[in-house]
């Protein structure tokens, strides 16, 4: 706690100004750019805090999301009913967000952040309170969504579980009150 992770990725995701400094996306300086074009470039990010459309169904959070992206209406459809499928949240896509568990608003979010198709996926703690089998299938979701297309889409995790950490990473760094304390200079795995 303490390191600056939240505030980084706040700066990335561009809901957070730069006081110095530049920040760049393949070459490209992104630094001044607003939150919304940032997404449109490829920045998806989950925060460990839930931002979901409690009062709207699990379907409409991930058309949302779709169209949000897309700008289409079939595209939106297209992607929320894969996600349903892909998620196993295809039996109740019709309930409120707010009814599902914790761990099911966590799996809603993550694939809200799939259903805009980002090459850059930002998580904080995704993992953060959920059992262990569920935090196991957000890192398979996250690896097998990297994988599909390993040249165009990344993903950066804080986490404060070493042994997670070591399971998710292809590099993995350490920091503490803002210094980068350790890092690995080649694949974890």
């Amino acid at each position: 706690n303490g390191a600056g992770k939240s505030t980084l990725f706040s700066l990335l995701a561009g809901t957070e100004r730069v006081s110095s400094g530049t920040i760049r996306v393949d070459s490209r300086d992104i630094t001044r750019l607003a939150a919304y074009k940032r997404a449109r470039l490829g920045i998806g990010i989950k925060r460990q805090m839930l931002s979901l459309f409690m009062d709207l169904s699990v379907r409409e959070n991930l058309w949302l999301a779709g169209y949000a992206a897309t700008g289409s209406k079939a595209a939106a459809n297209d992607r929320a009913e894969r996600l349903l499928d892909g998620l196993g949240l295809a039996g109740n896509p019709d309930l409120p967000a707010d009814s599902l568990s914790h761990g099911h608003q966590q799996w809603l979010e993550m694939g809200m952040v799939i259903a805009q198709e980002p090459a850059l996926v930002l998580l904080d703690e995704p993992t953060a309170s959920l059992d262990p089998n569920t935090a196991y299938a957000v890192e398979n979701l996250i690896e097998n969504w990297a994988l599909a297309r390993p040249d165009e889409r990344a993903s950066l995790w804080v986490s404060h579980d070493p042994l997670q950490a070591r399971r998710v990473a292809s590099r993995e760094l350490r920091v503490e009150a803002g210094r980068v304390m350790a890092q690995t200079e080649e694949a974890v795995r």
